[in-house]
């Protein structure tokens, strides 16, 4: 079979065709949430989090940069972490 690259772009679904004339039907999962994403780790995930990259376990980490109070008025902490 020959090699082939195949971009998904706005569609859901591509079909492309093998050397024998059969059919491959290629479809993406789509994402639904950044929970499902295996580089995020969310853990300590409250109002106002951030996500920071951290290049040392090379994923992206919870950070807390941002307070809510119970008004819904949102102010900037971002302590010695920043």
């Amino acid at each position: 079979m020959s090699e082939f690259n195949v971009s998904m772009g706005n569609s859901s679904q591509r079909v492309v065709q093998r050397d024998s004339g059969t059919n491959v039907t290629l479809q993406s999962a789509g994402l639904t949430s950044v929970k499902k994403l295996s580089d995020v780790n969310l853990t300590g995930l409250t109002d106002g989090s951030v996500l920071v990259y951290d290049a040392a376990s090379e994923s992206f980490k919870v950070k807390q940069f941002l307070a809510v109070n119970e008004a819904g008025v949102i102010t900037f902490e971002g302590g010695s972490d920043f």
